[in-house]
């Protein structure tokens, strides 16, 4: 999806539908309209008969709305949940290094840009049960005085000419708006994010919601108060308009000439059915606006991702390093790019590697490198002798399991197809000191993972553990565990692990534990080194 033509003509068998079921209502509407000026010089039982027969059309009129428009939201609430989660299955296949720079993007369009399409998609029964309404009685119209009706039609017609005029101002408006969602999104998710910061220092908590949180909300206040004054204004003049012309209309007719005054009590009387389906018509313009602003903000989530053939990492039995980075280099990109690197180092399988230095030393952007999720601007990266092609990425990444620092805990753990994965996630869960705040159900699902940070860093652990992958990499995963369980990290589960035959890629500042690797290589400028 592309544009918001293209939704429509993805849809178009719903639409006519919607089309046929609003033209019958229509009909049965415009049938109900006439027979009100037959009730005028209808007597006795007929006015009776005429009456039933108005009430049967206007309610059968409305059930065919009514279930038109439930079959078109129902489809359409399926088809927007399909473009959110399209766009979401979009973000995880595309490339990483694109999708984090805009990660913060994410969820506002994810969320709010989708549900103002939903509300465009949602009007759109409606508009068109109006729409055949105002057709129908324009042709009713022209049945009683083609040259009044056309008059009239043409101050109509000048009413959305004008209409045409501001809406461009209106879809200006609503990109701003949108662009202010997500910067207040983001600075909203900064209280949750550091809620233990902002917590302990008053004067900061303050400056975070007198400087970030409040000028962006007010803005966005303020942006939407100009955006609901102009839809409104758009509404008023509309009515202004038509109501100011219709009059001036039948001024000029009446000094003109001597046309039936019944006749036009006719018109004016018509007129009043069809200002509300009108107003209906028009503010759908304004719809139309705002869904466009969000097929562009989804638009930013649609990834050029490269069409490549993938394929299995072929398995050596050679004594080469399990893994080889060769002069690679990394360019971080954006309004002040800089280059870390050259990393060149083997690590070799059934070891324990650990990697340390100071803050900023690159060793997260070296772990991101290791284990597939940056791709080198310079230098090759193998994989048993064989390099690691954009063809292998995918097998490559999938033999490693990770716990990054800034890690997200998961409490459906369903994708792990593993023989007695329910049972090995019992035992972590018994070894890890859980089994008192955390069960998991026959299909891999947690109870709770509304722990304490601790021990949502323990059930991330326990994630990677059940995963049972050939290559485990842990940044800084016992920085926020107290001494028992740090001690329990270093000492009971990496030697389990080597002694499984698996590899493991430590990241930590623990010097106490540094013994329990079989090499520690150093970062610091960019360059690795012994010791």
């Amino acid at each position: 999806m592309t544009s918001l033509s293209a939704l429509l003509k993805s849809t178009w068998e719903q639409l006519l539908i919607a089309t046929l079921g609003s033209a019958v209502s229509t009909a049965l509407y415009i049938w109900a309209l006439k027979q009100i000026s037959m009730i005028i010089s209808a007597e006795g039982d007929q006015s009776m008969h005429v009456f039933l027969l108005i009430v049967i059309l206007v309610i059968s009129s409305t059930v065919i709305a009514l279930y038109t428009t439930y079959h078109f939201n129902k489809f359409f609430e399926r088809k927007t949940a399909k473009i959110r989660e399209d766009a979401a299955t979009g973000v995880l296949e595309a490339d990483f290094e694109t999708v984090e720079s805009i990660k913060e993007r994410i969820v506002p369009i994810l969320n709010g840009e989708i549900n103002s399409l939903t509300s465009f998609t949602k009007n759109i029964p409606n508009v068109l049960v109006s729409s055949f309404k105002v057709l129908g009685i324009w042709i009713y119209m022209i049945t009683l005085d083609w040259k009044v009706s056309l008059a009239i039609i043409a101050v109509f017609g000048f009413v959305i000419a004008i209409l045409q005029l501001i809406l461009p101002v209106l879809m200006r408006m609503e990109r701003k708006l949108a662009k202010l969602r997500q910067l207040n999104h983001r600075n909203l998710r900064g209280v949750e994010a550091g809620l233990k910061d902002l917590f302990l220092h008053t004067s900061h908590r303050k400056v975070y919601v007198n400087n970030v949180i409040r000028p962006t909300n007010r803005e966005m206040a303020r942006q939407v108060t100009r955006v609901t004054t102009l839809n409104s204004v758009i509404s008023k003049t509309v009515e202004l308009l038509i109501l100011i012309g219709v009059c001036s209309l039948v001024l000029l007719i009446n000094s003109l000439s001597s046309h039936d005054h019944n006749l036009m009590i006719k018109f004016l009387a018509i007129l009043l059915f069809m200002l509300p389906p009108f107003l209906t018509v028009v503010n759908f313009f304004k719809h139309i606006k705002k869904a466009s602003v969000a097929i562009e903000q989804l638009q930013l989530l649609q990834f050029n991702a490269k069409e490549v053939e993938k394929s299995e990492m072929p398995i050596t039995k050679d004594h080469a390093p399990l893994i080889q980075l060769l002069d690679v280099r990394y360019l971080y990109q954006g309004s002040d790019p800089f280059e870390v690197g050259p990393f060149t180092m083997d690590i070799y399988n059934n070891e324990i590697l650990l990697i340390k230095g100071g803050n900023g030393s690159g060793k997260t952007t070296l772990s991101k490198l290791i284990v597939g999720l940056y791709t080198p601007k310079e230098g090759t990266i193998k994989f048993q002798n064989t390099p690691v092609t954009d063809q292998l990425l995918e097998s490559y990444r999938n033999k490693f399991s990770a716990v990054f620092a800034d890690f997200h805990v998961y409490k459906d753990l369903s994708y792990i197809a593993k023989e007695k994965a329910q049972e090995r996630v019992r035992q972590y869960l018994e070894m890890l000191e859980l089994t008192e705040k955390v069960e998991v159900s026959d299909d891999l699902k947690l109870s709770d993972i509304n722990l304490s940070y601790g021990q949502m860093g323990r059930l991330n652990l326990l994630r990677a553990l059940v995963e049972d992958r050939d290559i485990y990499v842990f940044d800084e995963w016992a920085a926020n565990q107290d001494p028992y369980f740090k001690e329990k990290f270093y000492r009971e589960i990496i030697p389990e692990l080597k002694s499984i035959g698996k590899t493991v890629i430590l990241i930590s500042h623990d010097a106490k534990y540094f013994d329990v690797a079989d090499r520690v290589v150093t970062l610091a400028d960019g360059e690795l080194q012994l010791g």
